[in-house]
């Protein structure tokens, strides 16, 4: 089974519909991502990154040449596709966060960071030589 690549964002499920809609009509099997949190929560929206559609990898070059054609993306706003998934193969060695979802293991290493700097602000700043 290929990877699924994300090849635009959006804030509101309608538009992505449209584009969904025209890459399927020119053959290209969508997937769709965080449609139905943004549905029932869309105050959410932009803290789950937005709707997400997605294509199979083998289908991402095509994707992208139909969705400049038709006005739906600009050539200097695509991401090289590559960068998620090194990150995720980086990711994938450490023990116990390696299987965890992208967005938890961000948000454990800020969270890991701010522990870090109130420990080193508390010792730096509170804590008392004898």
């Amino acid at each position: 089974m290929s990877s699924l690549i994300t090849v635009k964002t959006f804030i509101y499920p309608h538009e992505m519909d449209m584009v969904r809609i025209y890459l399927e009509t020119h053959g290209i099997e969508c997937f769709v991502k965080d449609e139905l949190t943004v549905q029932v929560y869309h105050v959410f929206s932009p803290a789950v990154g937005g709707v997400k559609l997605q294509v199979r990898q083998e289908d991402l070059e095509r994707a992208e040449q139909l969705l400049i054609a038709a006005g739906y993306l600009q050539e200097e706003n695509i991401e090289p596709a590559q960068v998620t998934p090194r990150w995720q193969n980086f990711a994938a060695n450490f023990p116990v966060i390696g299987k965890w979802r992208a967005e938890n293991r961000i948000v454990f290493s800020v969270f890991l960071l701010v522990t870090l700097i109130m420990i080193t602000v508390y010792f730096v700043f509170f804590f008392e030589k004898a």
